[in-house]
C-alpha cells in the first residue's frame, strides 16, 4: 500500500546536459532527477543513491555521464541512461563543495572542505593530481587550454618548504599566506 505522500525536494545542485532542454538535479535527500522541460514539469527519470546528501553535480565532456559529490567526500560517476553509479573516485575526505569537468579531456576537478583540490581521470578513476591549498575551498575551475601536470605539485607541501608552483609557462607563482600585507587587506581594520 502506497501512502501517496509528496517526496520532499531540497535541490542542492543543477547542471545542464548536452541537450539544451535537459537538466540533471541533485538533492540533499540523495535524489538524482533528470528533467526534460519539453516533455513535462515532473522528472523524466529519478533515482535514489545510497550514502549521504548530494552537494554538487558536473556533466562530463562526453555527455553520457555526470559526476556527483556528497557531503562526506564520495565522488561517483553516474551513467545518464540508467542513473546508476558506474565508478567511484577515491581521495576526498570532506564535503565536496565544487565539481567541474574539463571541456575536452576526461578530467574532473573537485574542491572540498578537506582543503585539497584534486583532479581525477574519469575514464580510469585514477587520482591524477592533488594539492593542499591551506584554506577551505568553495569553488574550482579549469583554465582554457591543455592540462599539463607538474609532478612536483602533486605532493603535500610542508609549511617550512618553499610553497611555489611551476607551470608550463616557466613562471613560479607564490602561494604563501604572507603574499598580502596588512595594508592590502580587503577588510577595514577596527
Amino acid at each position: 500500500m502506497k501512502l501517496q505522500l509528496r517526496v520532499p525536494v531540497w535541490v542542492t545542485s543543477l547542471a545542464q546536459l548536452v541537450a539544451p532542454s535537459t537538466l540533471v538535479c541533485t538533492s540533499a535527500h540523495r535524489h538524482i532527477r533528470l528533467y526534460d522541460v519539453r516533455a513535462k514539469r515532473r522528472p523524466v527519470q529519478s533515482s535514489l543513491l545510497e550514502g549521504h546528501s548530494l552537494t554538487t553535480v558536473a556533466v562530463t565532456s562526453s555527455g553520457n555521464e555526470f559526476v556527483v559529490g556528497d557531503g562526506m567526500g564520495c565522488l561517483r560517476v553516474i551513467d545518464l541512461k540508467t542513473l546508476k553509479p558506474k565508478l567511484r573516485l577515491l581521495g576526498p575526505a570532506g564535503s565536496i563543495r565544487s565539481l567541474v569537468c574539463h571541456e575536452e579531456q576526461p578530467f574532473v576537478a573537485s574542491a572540498g572542505l578537506d582543503r585539497y583540490a584534486r583532479v581525477h581521470n574519469i575514464s580510469t578513476g585514477d587520482l591524477v593530481s592533488s594539492i593542499y591549498l591551506k584554506q577551505r575551498l568553495n569553488c574550482v575551475l579549469f583554465c582554457q587550454g591543455d592540462i599539463v601536470l607538474n609532478p612536483s605539485s602533486t605532493t603535500k607541501q610542508d609549511d617550512d618548504s618553499d610553497s611555489s608552483i611551476s607551470w608550463q609557462d616557466g613562471n613560479e607563482y607564490n602561494m604563501d599566506d604572507s603574499y598580502y600585507s596588512e595594508e592590502e587587506s580587503f577588510f577595514p581594520q577596527s
